[in-house]
């Protein structure tokens, strides 16, 4: 199944079976995202004799689970766990071996229908509660990065896809940096996804590695520097007088990048398809 959920419970009496539902997961097929009822837990803490246990950090540690898995989702990295966890078979055999604590229900399938208040109304369904606020991505956020998402999907046969530059590889940088593509025919064609979300300071640090490694592939290169392609996919900042919107600008008139929304990163895919770009870095030596 593309989507599913499980109901998460607490078992405050493992020999008797007893549990309390107390939160439940979604997979979408894009995201995971999760809900935890304070009712609930508070219910469940009461009848639990052990007061040593910390259910509320219990449940926040599955939480960050759900974000760390996202991360790895949006960035398509194949060998991270989240490949595994978005299967609901894994949630099957979470199902049948969770004996202790928490325990996972049989993943149900379900069929998404995209509406943005959907994850409210499965919560609503099961705890007849409201969502506090959404704490994990929200369908504009996932839309940005399913489209990035795309792209390296599409050239992840011809190009290098989340590739990482170190300084122990590449000894004329002194920082790590990813990018989310690279493949070269000739001339370089390369993109960078990037959330302008962030602070300035970050943002500003962020760039200016991004134009040094442009700078450093550069000069190791035959052909003109003006020949290469390099692309930063970037929703432009809401707030036009904020440092982050200057950083935006800037980017927007600096000749080593062109400035794509998130969703024309198609036109990185079609650029790599017309330059016919391959997989070249296992072949130099910087």
């Amino acid at each position: 199944m593309d989507s599913f959920y499980t109901i998460i419970s607490l078992s405050p009496n493992i020999a008797t079976k007893d549990s309390v539902a107390v939160g439940l997961i979604l997979f979408d097929g894009i995201h995971f995202r999760s809900f935890f009822s304070d009712r609930k837990r508070k219910a469940a803490e009461r009848l639990i004799s052990n007061s040593n246990l910390d259910l509320k950090g219990i449940l926040k540690q599955i939480e960050g689970k759900c974000e760390e898995l996202n991360e790895d989702l949006v960035q398509n990295k194949l060998f991270y766990s989240a490949q595994k966890w978005k299967d609901a078979s894994y949630f099957n055999y979470l199902e049948k071996y969770s004996n202790g604590l928490v325990q996972f229900s049989e993943p149900k399938a379900y069929i998404v229908s995209n509406e943005p208040d959907e994850f409210e109304k499965l919560v609503s369904m099961f705890f007849n509660e409201n969502l506090p606020n959404v704490n994990l991505y929200s369908y504009t956020y996932s839309t940005q990065w399913s489209a990035t998402a795309e792209l390296i999907n599409r050239v992840s046969d011809k190009v290098h896809v989340n590739y990482t530059f170190t300084p122990e590889s590449f000894p004329t940088i002194h920082f790590k940096y990813e990018l989310d593509c690279i493949g070269k025919n000739g001339s370089l064609i390369g993109a960078k996804y990037l959330e302008f979300n962030q602070t300035s300071q970050t943002l500003d640090l962020k760039m200016s590695h991004y134009y040094s490694l442009i700078l450093m592939l550069a000069s190791n290169q035959n052909g003109p520097i003006k020949e290469n392609n390099f692309f930063l996919l970037a929703e432009e900042p809401e707030n036009i007088s904020g440092p982050e919107h200057k950083i935006w600008a800037s980017a927007q008139k600096n000749p080593l990048v062109q400035v794509l929304n998130p969703e024309e990163s198609f036109k990185v895919a079609d650029l790599i398809e017309e330059k016919s770009a391959t997989r070249f870095l296992e072949e130099i030596d910087f």
